[in-house]
């Protein structure tokens, strides 16, 4: 299905995008950890604070978009099968054949 590729390219984007933001959290927290001295002698600690925190925000809002994206894949891949099988039936009824076990 087109729209399963399109979800697909859509989904691999946003993880990709995350995984940059994750990666400039970590080192983010990492310089923290590693300069921890300087971070506390400077006052330092409540800029770092909010700037993991805006990253991680932006992770998390990501996250949510990807899982909806993922979601949105899982619900059309398993609901297809079904909404095609009701067209196909509707569509021999519409014509006016009969259902008869033979045939579905």
């Amino acid at each position: 299905v087109p729209l399963q590729m399109v979800l697909g390219w859509r989904f691999a984007f946003l993880r990709g995008s995350i995984a940059a933001i994750t990666d400039k959290r970590a080192d983010l927290v990492l310089q923290a950890i590693s300069g921890a001295r300087v971070v506390k002698m400077a006052g330092w600690e409540q800029r770092f604070r909010d700037g993991i925190k805006a990253l991680r925000a932006r992770e998390v809002s990501g996250l949510r978009r990807a899982a909806a994206v993922g979601a949105m894949n899982e619900a059309l891949f398993f609901s297809c099968s079904v909404v095609v099988s009701l067209v196909i039936f509707a569509v021999h009824v519409g014509t006016g054949r009969a259902l008869r076990p033979g045939i579905v």
